[in-house]
């Protein structure tokens, strides 16, 4: 690494010799349109992957609510039922220790990881 002194401040970067014997980039780095590429790159993104669950989860989602506004018969047996506020309580309450306890551990292993 070459170290060099700007306003105080070192930058470091990372220099080989070529065959030539001057030194050039390691990396050769593209400045333009970065992030065009950072934005839309499929290779090590998780877009494909989410994809795959949710677009047949859309497609079924759009199929029922097509087919309870097309058949009375359907929409008879479709009826989601009411949850009572003490039904939410019990649902919700488990769920919150659940996400402070994964909060209070993330930031535990954020600072060990820190010191």
């Amino acid at each position: 690494p070459k170290l060099s002194a700007h306003s105080s401040a070192l930058t470091v970067s990372a220099l080989a010799p070529s065959s030539t014997g001057t030194w050039h980039a390691m990396i050769a780095y593209r400045t333009t349109d970065w992030l065009c590429r950072t934005a839309f790159r499929v290779d090590g993104s998780v877009l494909p992957h989410a994809l795959i669950i949710a677009i047949p989860s859309s497609l079924l989602g759009v199929l029922f609510v097509a087919l309870r506004e097309a058949s009375d018969d359907f929409k008879a047996h479709s009826e989601v039922p009411v949850f009572t506020s003490t039904a939410w309580a019990v649902l919700a309450m488990p769920l919150s220790i659940l996400i402070a306890f994964r909060t209070r551990q993330a930031l535990g292993r954020f600072w060990e990881g820190t010191g």
